[in-house]
């Protein structure tokens, strides 16, 4: 059975060179896949319009049984020119929409969403030595009086 997450990492300032590690495939993370860069190579020149280029670079991936807290860890590890630009858009299988992490200090932090709250939830994942359970919760919307108007 699979369990798929999809990231989309947005970058506004000068961080190309803090992403390359993560864009090629290594089984010594405790999470598995890589991303590609959406705003360059073929994929480029579907965000050019009237001769304009993006000016932000974004990195995507999907992944099976992520290890949403190894990858944030090693996420925030990275030596970002600019973390203040850095937000990381995580959207589990059974998530209602995105969460958003923020660098705070050097951590990357989920960012509160108005009509939303994360209910504590484990999901198996594969990391370098097997298998195990992670707490990567699931985002839902709130209902009722107790949603954001």
């Amino acid at each position: 059975m699979s369990n798929v997450t999809n990231v989309v990492i947005l970058s506004a300032g000068c961080n190309d060179r803090a992403m390359e590690p993560f864009l090629e495939q290594d089984d010594r993370r405790d999470w598995r896949g890589c991303f590609g860069k959406s705003t360059e190579g073929p994929f480029e020149r579907a965000w050019i319009h009237n001769g304009k280029a993006p000016e932000c670079s974004v990195w995507v991936g999907a992944f099976n049984h992520l290890n949403r807290p190894a990858l944030l860890r090693d996420l925030a590890a990275l030596p970002w020119d600019e973390p203040g630009t850095v937000q990381v858009l995580i959207n589990g299988q059974d998530d209602d929409c995105f969460g958003l992490w923020m660098f705070q200090g050097s951590d990357l932090v989920e960012v509160p969403l108005p009509g939303l709250t994360r209910v504590p939830m484990t999901a198996g994942t594969r990391g370098s030595q097997g298998w195990f359970d992670v707490e990567v919760g699931l985002l839902e919307r709130l209902s009722g009086s107790e949603a954001v108007q």
